[in-house]
């Protein structure tokens, strides 16, 4: 990860930082979330707070709190961040765009390719307390409901097994999917990387989802009254 290019700012008879303009807040924002990546991949989640995070980016405590009014803020701020800058976000975003069964398995393709990046951050606020773990599970949600809404879609195509809700695939897919099986299976079972990523994929295909071929004889689903 390359750093951001650091804004301009000045500082008032405070300490507190002013920002000259929209350009330097971004760039000053982009500043602190690299350095707490930074410190939390070297240090641990106890050494990422307000104080550690204006020292490591040279950004004064005044100035952090401009952008990131708490700790919990930050730790959300910065799984955010991780998600966009190494590409999650934007694989979602074409994910959506394809028709419903390839939608699914893009999305799980992205989120494989984003969990062993992710990782070493993830363990880290997972291990420590509760913004940590605040910040993680406002990660999970989102994926627990960008997966809801590709299933919707399977559904609504008539390619969802019949024996699954939309809500319960859901659930299934999103606990197979979690970073803590990745944990489970890749680091403490020594599975690749790859190899997680094809048995989720084959696993949840097979499980939830019907034949494109047995579907179109179907015909379209219909929700329950």
């Amino acid at each position: 990860m390359s750093e951001a290019p650091i804004g301009t700012a000045e500082e008032d008879a405070s300490g507190a930082e002013v920002a000259s303009g929209t350009s330097s807040l971004s760039s000053t924002r982009e500043r602190i979330l690299y350095s707490a990546v930074e410190l939390l991949t070297a240090s641990g989640a106890a050494h990422v707070t307000v104080s550690g995070v204006a020292r490591a980016s040279g950004v004064s405590r005044q100035g952090v709190y401009l952008h990131f009014p708490s700790r919990a803020s930050l730790l959300s701020a910065l799984v955010r961040h991780l998600d966009d800058s190494l590409g999650f976000t934007a694989a979602v975003e074409q994910a959506r765009r394809l028709p419903p069964v390839e939608a699914f398995t893009a999305l799980l393709h992205a989120w494989c390719d984003h969990l062993p990046r992710i990782y070493p951050v993830a363990v880290h606020l997972l291990r420590a307390g509760r913004d940590e773990n605040d910040a993680v599970a406002e990660r999970l949600s989102g994926l627990h409901t960008a997966l809801h809404a590709a299933l919707f879609r399977v559904q609504d195509n008539g390619t969802l097994a019949a024996a699954w809700t939309v809500d319960a695939a859901a659930d299934w897919a999103w606990t197979l999917s979690h970073v803590t099986a990745w944990q489970h299976l890749v680091e403490e079972r020594g599975w690749s990387p790859e190899a997680f990523r094809a048995q989720l994929l084959q696993t949840l295909a097979h499980q939830l989802l019907v034949p494109i071929e047995t579907a179109a004889q179907q015909g379209p689903a219909r929700p329950a009254p």
